[in-house]
């Protein structure tokens, strides 16, 4: 039983993940989108092409949190 909420929780956590795809590949509903990382006084400008390779990556952490739940 505890394996299997593990397991869900595991899931679930993954699916949030694609909310960070979602932002960084500009697919939300919104027109405020931002290339920075890290905001206030360290903010670091990715640039647009940053922003889609993080998408990857955060795409990358769902399908991983899916293999392990």
């Amino acid at each position: 039983m505890l394996l299997k909420l593990a397991a869900i929780f595991m899931l679930l956590h993954g699916l949030i993940h694609i909310l960070g795809v979602i932002a960084f590949w500009k697919l939300g509903l919104h027109d405020q989108y931002s290339t920075k990382i890290l905001g206030g006084p360290i903010a670091i400008d990715i640039g647009e092409r940053g922003t889609y390779a993080l998408g990857f990556v955060w795409l990358g952490v769902t399908a991983a949190y899916a293999v392990v739940a």
